[in-house]
């Protein structure tokens, strides 16, 4: 299992992002890391490998860096946070995450000078792909709550941030329908991991937050 672990990896690290090749492996890879970490049975023996248990414990948010890998970066995280809230890692869960803090730091803070645009976006689109991962891959109750309170109310205020900014002119369609897909992927609850009772008030936040973009 570890060398299968390893080939993984190994194809989305440096296979090349101007290759269609390259773009199929990564898919191919990606949707097999997906299938075996989708049992628990798998997923548990993948997490203990040394390679994948260093990429859970020390990350690697450079990962898939190229622009045009970015789909595939959302597919990575939303695989990534199934590993972070696994019952191996889930005591250590606040400590691996914070490996998106200078990302989110960046969006949250950076003065957007024209100078920095094209930094600027590639690292916002970044952001958002990733949370878009995290979130689609968080489908169970407990694992959202989970993510939902690292995410609110702390890191929130980047949705409205990032939004606000790229829909004055000249606006940037491809920023503001991604952050808009989050936006959506963030109330989805087909899988019935929202709750809406006494125990949580996550659904009700949640659903607020996201009519306060809409209305």
């Amino acid at each position: 299992m570890t060398i299968f672990a390893e080939k993984i990896l190994t194809n989305l690290v440096f296979s090349k992002h101007d290759e269609e090749d390259s773009k199929r492996l990564i898919g191919v890879s990606l949707e097999v890391f997906s299938f075996y970490c989708g049992a628990l049975s798998t997923q548990r023996i993948l997490s203990n490998t040394q390679v994948v248990s260093q990429l859970i414990e020390q990350g690697d948010v450079n990962i898939l860096s190229h622009p045009s890998q970015l789909k595939h970066l959302g597919n990575f995280y939303k695989i990534l946070i199934n590993l972070w809230l696994n019952d191996d890692y889930i005591s250590v869960f606040d400590k691996n995450i914070q490996q998106l803090n200078p990302l989110l730091t960046f969006c949250k803070t950076e003065n957007w000078a024209p100078s920095n645009q094209e930094v600027r976006q590639n690292r916002v689109m970044r952001l958002f792909h990733i949370l878009r991962g995290m979130f689609r891959g968080a489908s169970t109750y407990k694992s959202f709550s989970i993510l939902f309170d690292w995410f609110y109310p702390e890191h929130f205020p980047v949705v409205q941030k990032c939004l606000s900014c790229y829909i004055q002119d000249p606006i940037d369609d491809d920023v503001i329908v991604l952050i808009l897909k989050f936006i959506v992927d963030l109330v989805d609850n087909h899988s019935n991991r929202l709750r809406f009772d006494t125990w949580s008030i996550n659904g009700l936040i949640v659903y607020k937050e996201g009519a306060n973009f809409i209305i």
